[in-house]
Formats: C-alpha cells, structure tokens, sequence
C-alpha cells in the first residue's frame, strides 16, 4: 500500500502536507464488468482486506435492491453481527496502535493486539478466515452461526469488552499519553464540513453523521446504535469517538446474539436488470456500492471506500503540526490505501 507524502516544513513545524495516491490502481471497476454477482464477491470482499463483511455486505444490498429480494430476518441480524464484530476489532486495533506505536507506550500496543487476537480467533471460528470474509452473499447468509459459535460469541465480547477497558483506564490516566493526543492534528467542524468528511473523522469534529442511522439496512432498523462524537476534532477525540464506540458495539453484539431470529438464512436472489445503491456504515465510514446489471451480469460496479473522501483532510491535519505527530495523524484516520487505489 505505497503513499507519498511531501512535508514543506520549517525546523519541525509543517508548513504544507501533501498526499500523492493511486500508485497501484488495481483496475477494479473493469475487473468486474462481464462477471455475476457470485464471480465478483470475492473481489469486492479484498477491496480493502479489513472491512471485507462491510464492502461485501454494500455489494449485496445492491444487488437485492435490484433483484427484489428480502433478505431473511435471521440473516440480517447475523450480517449486523459480523459487521460490528469487524467494527470491533478495527477499533481495538487502532486504539492500541495511536496510543502504542503512535506514542512509544508499547504496552498499549502489546496488549491491545493480544486482545484483538482473540476476535480474530473468533472470525476463524465462525467464517473460516480471519477478517470476516465469505458469509455475507446475494439474499443472505452463505452459512448459518451455530449454537456453540453463538454461545463463545456472547462469552468472548464481554470478556474482550473489559479486558480493553481495563487497558484504556490505565493509558487515558498517563499524563504524557493524553499530551501527545490532545490538541494534535485538529481537524476543525468547517474543515470537515467542507472536505466531505466520514466515519470517525467527521464524528470527532461534532459531525453526527451514521448511515447505519440515517439509512438503516440490516438488523439496525430494530436495534439502533446511539450516534459518538466529539467536539475538538483533534487526535484524542478520534481516539475518544473508538473508545466509546467500543462500547456501543459491545451493547449492540449482546442485544444481538441475544435475540438471534430463528428461521432461513437465504432467500433466493435471481440477477434482474436494473441500478441501486447499497450504503453501509463500515468502521471508517460511509461506503457505497453504485451497481448497474445487465442480462444477469454486471455493467457497471462502482464502489466508493470512504478512504477516498477522507485522504484529502491531511492537508487539513498537517499544518501547524510538528512532524514527529505526523504518524499520529495518520494513524488516528488510519486510512485504507487499496481501498482508495481501485
């Protein structure tokens, strides 16, 4: 995931930041073209390897919309279920990468990725793989939860819950943790605003913008998550907005696996001619899936990582910083670079 970065600066202060991509456009739109629904999921699902169920998961609702069908209620909670373990695990991966890598306090980082693991482990048991890939498809679930899975599910949340509690307890009283957060890489309401800011960064400069509110999909038209943000816009409230979404995640996983629907897992999709739009709120933001079908194969396939919005708020960032917080600038977006280079 090669990126360039030039800082103009003066001693250590940067004067100008500016962000160069595209280095290794995959061609992803004219992959897809010609194939089905099925031969492209699998291409959808790498667009950005650590938000597979949330790309996959836009690419189906497109194709359902377009198709007519109705995705069983079983299936759309367990979709809501993968989608937030995914949210889950990213945000503790991040949480221990600005506040270990991206500080020094590499007992954040050591821990916090020890934690993630067991998610992870989690995604192997219940998918096969390790990021949440190959359950989401057309009209529902490639493979039911089984009851054991869905009982380590509700065992494994809580305990990861308050093992990353106890750990951000102890980094968020660290007096020269909060320093290097706090006040650094600010990214102002306007500035947001303007940019087109999504996910956590928009959230964390008082944007209260959540797709999975303002168009529910899945099981969230019943089980609504309560919108985080933050008001300084700066480091420490993109690290503020992940902490307590951590915890609206693990209230919405219990809500979830506790009241599973019984039933089918899959409807029948057939591909019909037609265009829609699927929109998912991943844990970086708003994606979207533009999908046109023609004789039961894809025309046209547009998706849009919100890494591709939010890559310009560097320049915003940048400014006024010194270098050595650059890193954490960057890591508190923690930005897609493949998901941008379609």
């Amino acid at each position: 995931e090669p990126g360039h970065f030039r800082f103009s600066v003066a001693g250590e202060r940067i004067i100008k930041l500016e962000g160069k991509l595209f280095f290794t456009h995959k061609g992803v739109e004219k992959l897809l073209e010609g194939k089905t629904i099925e031969e492209a999921l699998p291409f959808i699902e790498r667009l950005s390897g650590d938000m597979a169920a949330s790309h996959a998961l836009a690419f189906c609702e497109a194709a359902e919309k377009v198709a007519g069908c109705r995705v069983p209620k079983r299936a759309a909670a367990i979709r809501s279920i993968l989608c937030e373990l995914e949210r889950m695990t990213m945000h503790i991966h991040d949480l221990a990468n600005i506040a270990g890598n991206g500080t020094g306090y590499t007992v954040m980082a050591a821990q916090g990725f020890r934690i993630k693991e067991r998610l992870v482990r989690l995604s192997v048991k219940m998918t096969g793989n390790r990021f949440w890939r190959g359950m989401i498809v057309p009209g529902g679930m490639a493979a039911d939860v089984g009851v054991d899975t869905l009982a380590e599910t509700k065992r494994i949340i809580p305990e990861v819950h308050r093992e990353m509690r106890a750990l951000l307890k102890m980094c968020l009283s660290n007096d020269g943790e909060r320093e290097r957060l706090e006040t650094t890489g600010v990214l102002t309401k306007e500035s947001a605003v303007m940019f087109g800011a999504l996910g956590i960064a928009a959230r964390a400069s008082g944007i209260g913008r959540d797709t999975r509110i303002t168009h529910p999909y899945a099981a969230y038209v019943g089980h609504q998550p309560h919108i985080i943000t933050e008001t300084s816009g700066d480091v420490y409230a993109r690290f503020m907005v992940r902490v307590r979404e951590l915890d609206e995640s693990a209230r919405l996983l219990a809500d979830l696996a506790s009241s599973l629907p019984s039933g089918a897992i899959r409807a029948a999709c057939d591909a019909h001619d037609g265009f829609a739009l699927g929109a998912v709120e991943s844990w970086r933001g708003e994606l979207l899936c533009a999908l046109r079908l023609k004789n039961g194969r894809i025309e046209r396939c547009v998706p849009r990582d919100p890494s591709f919005c939010n890559w310009p708020l560097f320049g915003e960032l940048g400014p006024g910083n010194i270098v050595p917080d650059f890193p954490l600038c960057n890591k508190s977006l923690d930005l897609s670079y493949s998901g941008t280079d379609m």
